[in-house]
């Protein structure tokens, strides 16, 4: 099993290539894999912290802008101001505005008003309209709408757009005062 002379120098250089190889290999490639692999998974470690603080700066938005929903204080003078604008916008009667204590709902207060009106079909439906689309938040709990006893009748010359009696007790939301 002799190697002859010429094989010598040849097998050396194959076995320090090997050699050569097996090193570079573990000392080389394998770190450089195995750092690739670690900053890939930061790069998505950091990509979804960057999904996560946007998903938070969207609720910040979010809850700023309910924020700016919120009536500017717990006094009723506000919300009633500004129901009488509606109303006076709609074409709308208010025959009576009822506020009702102020209800404390952790760091919220809710502002309940009852509100009786005159008022046809259409402008008690432009009145609900504005309500809707107020920037306040505000929530009717109740509707209620009659037709006066004078208009009911069948001898009645009252025309279509007749005026009915509507009752609705509505809901604003401001922040609750300290205290």
């Amino acid at each position: 099993m002799g190697s002859s002379p010429k094989m010598q120098p040849l097998a050396i250089t194959l076995g320090l290539a090997l050699a050569a190889f097996m090193v570079g290999r573990n000392m080389v490639i394998q770190p450089a894999k195995s750092m690739v692999m670690r900053l890939k998974m930061e790069k998505q470690t950091e990509e979804r912290k960057g999904q996560a603080i946007g998903r938070i700066a969207d609720f910040e938005r979010q809850i700023n802008a309910g924020q700016s929903g919120l009536l500017p204080k717990t006094d009723a003078s506000a919300f009633i101001e500004m129901l009488n604008r509606m109303a006076e916008d709609s074409g709308v009667s208010l025959t009576s505005v009822t506020p009702f204590p102020v209800e404390k709902m952790g760091s919220y207060a809710r502002l309940p008003i009852q509100v009786e009106m005159r008022c046809s079909y259409h402008q008690v439906g432009r009145f609900l309209s504005k309500l809707e689309s107020s920037s306040t938040f505000i929530k009717v709990e109740v509707l209620q709408i009659r037709q006066p006893p004078e208009v009911r009748t069948a001898e009645s010359t009252e025309p279509e757009e007749s005026k009915l009696s509507v009752v609705i007790l509505l809901n604003g939301l401001s922040r609750a005062e300290a205290g």
